[in-house]
């Protein structure tokens, strides 16, 4: 697997993934979340799977499939 790039290819909406955000010190770089494509009432968005259900609208750079668990 490879990570993807947010510029060129964007995953399925409502899929678990990895996302890599280098610029986040607050929960961490490498996180499971979810993208949310923008629709009439909300923008974009990138929520990943902490505590509180945090977004990184704008933090997120690049993407991957999870792997098949063991």
């Amino acid at each position: 697997m490879k990570w993807i790039s947010v510029n060129k290819k964007v995953p399925t909406k409502n899929k678990k993934i990895l996302v890599y955000a280098p610029n986040n010190d607050i929960i961490g770089h490498i996180l499971i979340g979810t993208y949310y494509p923008k629709n009439k009432t909300f923008p974009a968005s990138w929520t990943v799977y902490d505590f509180g259900g945090s977004e990184l609208d704008g933090l997120v750079t690049h993407w991957m499939e999870l792997p098949k668990a063991p």
